[in-house]
């Protein structure tokens, strides 16, 4: 639900620690800068301009936390803060909100931007013109929309009811009409099932159950059968990288059959029980996730992973005191 605005008076630094709760991550075109968003932060926007060594973060501003965050082909970066969803044309550095509502799912593909809406459960967003107008269309009127994915004219929608039990929807006609599929019951109140798609076959989806524990589905006929995974789901990420790898459930598969386990650090954390995976489209070998410890890189597709989360400070903190 939007708040009242006071970014024209506060004043917010960032004093750690650092480490936390990030939710989502996203590239540059060209793979150059990196941004990330930290749920529990103020000004929960940061950015990196070499691969996460070091990071910057906004100031004398205060949007609230970040929930969401995504680049278009043009460069321009949209967060979803507490406050509404913004907009920067200068790589981060400044924001203007186009939007007074916020949502759990924010996706760009292509010259499309979605958003859903928190004020209207079951709506959603689009804007053709980089936010400069939108459009609202509903799935379901008694829903939330959780988590998008869209390719090639078709539209995933996942949507929870009051139980926290899971639908699908999808449209082939811009919204103008929509099917919900059959799926497997999934019930997880950690705001972890997410769907995704197949960037080179839109036929292609996964179906993650978040931290549930339950197991992941994948459908190669455009939802209308499921088989499971054998994945059992213990993270938020469902993700298909360039190279039609799918990752999902601390696990991953290259022929939507056969299953790998991903590598950890040191402490076997990283990039386990997060609630995003993103692999660099420039690059297939470097992935970016969160897990308990925060933001972490892979260099290697997965096998090995190393802690970038230095300066973020996304840290839940509930009490301080001075003696």
């Amino acid at each position: 639900v939007p708040v009242a605005d006071n970014t024209d008076t506060a004043s917010v630094e960032n004093l750690g620690p650092f480490g936390g709760n990030l939710w989502d991550v996203a590239l540059s075109p060209d793979g150059s800068k990196l941004y990330t968003v930290a749920k529990d932060s103020p000004n929960g926007f940061y950015w990196s301009d070499d691969g996460g060594v070091t990071w910057n973060g906004l100031s004398g501003v205060d949007y609230g936390g970040g929930i969401g965050v995504e680049v278009d082909s043009s460069g321009n970066v949209y967060v979803t803060f507490s406050q509404g969803l913004y907009k920067s044309t200068d790589e981060g550095q400044t924001f203007t909100r186009i939007l007074e509502d916020n949502g759990m799912a924010l996706l760009v593909v292509g010259p499309t931007l979605m958003m859903s809406s928190t004020s209207t459960p079951g709506s959603f967003y689009t804007s053709m013109n980089a936010g400069a107008s939108f459009e609202s269309t509903t799935v379901s009127d008694s829903q939330e929309i959780w988590s998008m994915a869209a390719t090639a004219g078709v539209v995933y929608v996942q949507t929870m009811d009051s139980d926290y039990v899971a639908h699908l929807y999808t449209t082939t006609t811009n919204g103008a009409s929509w099917t919900e599929l059959t799926i497997t019951t999934m019930q997880d109140s950690s705001a972890g099932v997410y769907v995704c798609v197949d960037n080179t076959n839109p036929d292609t989806v996964g179906l993650a159950a978040g931290f549930s524990g339950e197991d992941n589905y994948v459908s190669t006929d455009g939802g209308s059968s499921w088989t499971a995974t054998g994945t059992n789901s213990v993270t938020g990420f469902c993700t298909f990288d360039f190279a039609r790898r799918l990752y999902m459930g601390e696990m991953y598969s290259d022929d939507l059959t056969n299953w790998n386990t991903l590598g950890g650090d040191d402490s076997e954390t990283t990039a386990l029980v997060g609630h995003f995976l993103l692999a660099d489209p420039t690059n297939v070998n470097t992935i970016y996730a969160d897990g308990m410890p925060g933001l972490s890189k892979s260099l290697d597709r997965g096998v090995t992973w190393e802690d970038i989360n230095e300066v973020i400070s996304g840290v839940t903190i509930t009490d301080i005191s001075q003696a």
